[in-house]
């Protein structure tokens, strides 16, 4: 099997590993199912191992198919990224898969509609999670890229701050009059889910204080965590721009946290040549976009 066949079969295997059958990985990668399964035939004779039991239905991947299709992942983007290199002096085309936070998905309009202004060839898919979730598909070539707050990235990836957004104290309406951080003593405090980055920020920041919180909740919704300040029934530290958006003049907020407190929305792709040049290409677009947001 030549490196090309080689290649394209490892990528099927991946396929066949993540979408959980031959049906499924073929539609995915525009094949039919039996030139999958031929690959899949002729990779098991090109190393000499059975990476599939074929007693079950449908066939299932062994252990070693497993760890194959797992140590591929990395293979198969380096040699996908190999493309955008070779056409670094030309706009980006073909497919993009990228992941943005769920705490920043309000841009995900701006965002796709700029792409689609600057990369009119570029087919994009997009899924929305957590933060320690799209890192982890960034790092193992799932994802293409994603927009985040990063905190603590491995050296494999490489992080570009696009926007930087204030983190403010907020608390419901009737608090005005009191607004500080002497209500983290009087009221529960609302952390948004500390596997994100704004969570990370938020609670290194009140493990940093000597008085600490009377009571933590925590979400993983900055819109619901809004609804129930409004109630009076809690405070929390969120980016101004969500409590803007989801507050509707029912909450109060303040910058004075004794310290400067923000989280940095940033780019993250692989740390590979290929991934470089759609780093470099995305970060201008997007740039560009959160530019003309913040001018509004």
């Amino acid at each position: 099997m030549n490196s090309f066949m080689s290649v394209r079969a490892l990528k099927t295997l991946l396929a066949i590993h993540d979408e959980g059958s031959f049906h499924a990985a073929a539609k995915r990668l525009n094949i039919t199912q039996s030139a999958a399964s031929m690959q899949m035939k002729h990779l098991e004779e090109s190393y000499s191992a059975i990476l599939f039991d074929r007693s079950t239905r449908p066939p299932s991947l062994t252990r070693l198919g497993i760890s194959l299709a797992e140590a591929s992942r990395s293979v198969v983007k380096d040699y996908e990224d190999l493309s955008l290199l070779v056409r670094s002096d030309l706009p980006l085309s073909g497919k993009l898969s990228l992941g943005i936070a769920t705490a920043s998905i309000r841009l995900l309009p701006q965002l796709t509609q700029q792409l689609a202004r600057c990369f009119p060839d570029l087919e994009v898919s997009i899924e929305s999670s957590i933060s320690v979730v799209l890192v982890d598909k960034v790092a193992t070539g799932t994802l293409d890229a994603a927009i985040l707050t990063p905190y603590a990235l491995n050296t494999d990836l490489v992080a570009t701050t696009i926007n930087t957004e204030s983190l403010v104290l907020v608390a419901a309406k009737a608090e005005r009059k009191r607004l500080s951080l002497d209500l983290l003593q009087s009221h529960s405090f609302i952390l948004f889910d500390p596997r994100t980055g704004i969570g990370k920020i938020v609670e290194s920041f009140l493990a940093q204080r000597d008085s600490g919180v009377r009571k933590l909740i925590v979400l993983d919704s900055l819109e619901a965590i809004v609804e129930l300040v409004a109630l009076n029934m809690g405070v929390t530290i969120i980016p101004e721009t969500e409590a803007a958006r989801y507050g509707r003049n029912r909450v109060v907020w303040s910058t004075d946290l004794g310290c400067n407190l923000y989280r940095n929305l940033a780019l993250v792709t692989r740390r590979s040549p290929g991934s470089l040049v759609l780093h470099e290409a995305l970060v201008s677009a997007f740039r560009e976009t959160l530019s003309s947001e913040s001018k509004a």
